[in-house]
């Protein structure tokens, strides 16, 4: 919380600096004419007018607000999440960082119908047993969600695991859409606890190395994003806590 806070303050003092240089009077040349003294004189310019428009304008107030909860990743089991699991594509890991062997086979992708397309985890392939049957054991139950609103115009929302790029910006337009347009959205990941990828349905069903490593099944990352957006709704204009 602390480091929200140093944030904070420095988009506040940054913002604040840019309108008193804004508003900065430059000296005049000594070179301008007599005649275009007189008509400064007689009648300010429209730049004056609204560089004292800006002196005047009160400076960005320092606030924090925010909204959190534990989401018992259990609860949500049914049509669009399931128990988790990795697919078949994680033990082939990546391009830059996977087992060749295996990678040539597996890790460009590896979706099937190997669970019925009504199943959460379509088109994944499981990890034979007892390895999904090991990674259910294993995998958080009660996931720590925080949104974090400053100065009433930055979001800070925090994923438990590694989000994509797609993610991201899947995120960050729900919460744009839920409560302002003006507002700016950061997405962190590693938040809270960690819960593997989260992919977006389409990365999913991709079925390479990150989307094999979803745990939680196709819509994971449309219902993270549900449960985020419920946050950020409630840090717009609730409790403070700073400011």
């Amino acid at each position: 919380l602390g480091c929200v806070r140093e944030l904070a303050q420095i988009v506040v003092a940054e913002d604040n600096h840019a309108d008193l240089a804004d508003a900065a009077e430059p000296a005049p040349s000594k070179t301008k004419s007599n005649k275009r003294k007189k008509q400064a004189e007689e009648k300010p310019s429209a730049k004056s007018a609204r560089k004292k428009a800006k002196q005047s304008k009160p400076q960005r107030k320092f606030t924090v607000s925010g909204a959190s909860e534990i989401w018992d990743v259990h609860s949500s089991f049914g049509a669009r999440l399931s128990r988790a699991q990795f697919g078949i594509a994680t033990i082939a890991g990546t391009a830059s960082g996977g087992n060749p062997a295996l990678y040539k086979h597996l890790g460009m992708g590896f979706p099937s119908n190997t669970l019925p397309p009504s199943h959460p985890q379509h088109p994944k392939t499981p990890l034979p047993f007892p390895a999904t049957t090991y990674v259910g054991w294993g995998a958080p139950k009660d996931i720590p969600l925080t949104v974090v609103l400053l100065c009433d115009s930055i979001y800070i929302a925090t994923v438990p695991g590694e989000p994509t790029v797609a993610t991201g910006a899947q995120i960050e337009k729900a919460i744009r859409a839920a409560t302002s347009s003006d507002v700016k959205v950061i997405v962190l990941g590693f938040c809270g606890d960690y819960a593997g990828y989260w992919v977006t349905a389409d990365e999913y069903d991709e079925q390479m190395y990150e989307g094999s490593s979803m745990l939680f099944g196709r819509q994971g990352v449309n219902v993270l994003t549900e449960r985020l957006v419920a946050l950020a709704k409630s840090a717009w204009g609730g409790s403070r806590i700073f400011g």
